[in-house]
């Protein structure tokens, strides 16, 4: 099920208006505060933390806005396919030193012969002191085999890498494209300028995804954390790189959309979860809420 504050996934505001503002505030960074007419919320289910649930119908589910419970929908229905815009962060710290080679091997070896579907794209950061470095965009299988030689050293700047690689997919974010962030580390973080709420609302404004995946011996508490509060997964260090891959690439496919009228104008912030109706075993990923403003902007 969807567990408050953080497992929901991607909650969209479909507005009367075309404008559409990413603030949010110290509080709740993970929301959009917004004048909506209408609710758009989109989401994934998967049975148990595994598997994605491909085909889910409109009476599988409730959705729990600001504590109001609704099974009646303006609309239902699958999301539309589409591309997906996929930056991997690597951490390269010191802390991932005994992991650091071959999480690159996996990884070089995943890309090289993963075909990259008609319109997706792939780019590769790594990050550990001052240093963010963009490795790749496109071709990452070979450029990721001419880091063998690079050793993990230095502290780990986890959440700027993070805010840094939502800069990257927004920019390279394409109309009607799905920006999904993968990130592989061991979540301390020993060197960032800004917090984890702050890392959290970059990746939130910038429309993407958060996939964590735990390297060596982490609790995972901020890898899970992160990843739930955008509506993405966390995985710990048991699963694998290209488990992570498929994992997004089938949660995609099996998204769906929900409208509904909004249920009440309290200025301020609306949680968001969404309960299963029959079958307990599911689990519903979607974004922890927004933000409800009637003043005009």
């Amino acid at each position: 099920m969807c567990r408050p504050p953080q497992k929901c996934l991607y909650a969209l505001l479909w507005l009367a208006l075309p404008a559409m503002a990413g603030n949010g505030s110290a509080d709740h960074p993970a929301s959009y505060q917004v004048s909506p007419s209408e609710v758009r919320l989109t989401f994934f289910a998967t049975k148990g933390d595994r598997t994605s649930v491909p085909v889910i119908a409109g009476g599988d589910f409730a959705v729990v806005d600001n504590g109001e419970i609704l099974r009646t929908f303006r609309s239902f229905a699958p999301a539309e396919p589409t591309p997906l815009n996929i930056v991997i962060l690597v951490d390269a710290s010191g802390s991932v030193a005994n992991y650091l080679r071959r999480t690159l091997t996996a990884l070089g070896q995943e890309l090289s012969r993963r075909e990259t579907p008609s319109g997706d794209s792939v780019a590769v950061i790594t990050f550990a002191g001052l240093q963010t470095n963009v490795v790749c965009v496109e071709d990452c299988g070979a450029a990721i085999a001419r880091l063998g030689t690079l050793r993990a050293a230095g502290p780990t700047p986890l959440y700027d890498a993070v805010a840094f690689g939502a800069e990257l997919a927004a920019r390279r974010s394409r109309r009607n494209s799905r920006s999904v962030l993968i990130l592989l580390s061991d979540g301390d973080d020993t060197f960032s300028k800004i917090s984890q709420d702050e890392a959290v609302g970059s990746v939130i404004a910038s429309g993407a995804l958060l996939y964590s995946l735990a390297l060596g011996k982490s609790s995972g508490a901020a890898l899970r954390s992160m990843a739930e509060a955008t509506g993405g997964r966390y995985f710990s260090g048991h699963e694998t790189i290209d488990f992570v891959l498929k994992a997004a690439l089938e949660d995609g496919r099996a998204s769906y959309v929900v409208t509904y009228s909004l249920p009440t104008r309290a200025t301020g912030f609306h949680s968001i979860r969404i309960l299963p109706t029959h079958n307990p075993e599911l689990q519903f990923h979607c974004r922890q809420g927004y933000y409800y403003d009637p003043r005009p902007r």
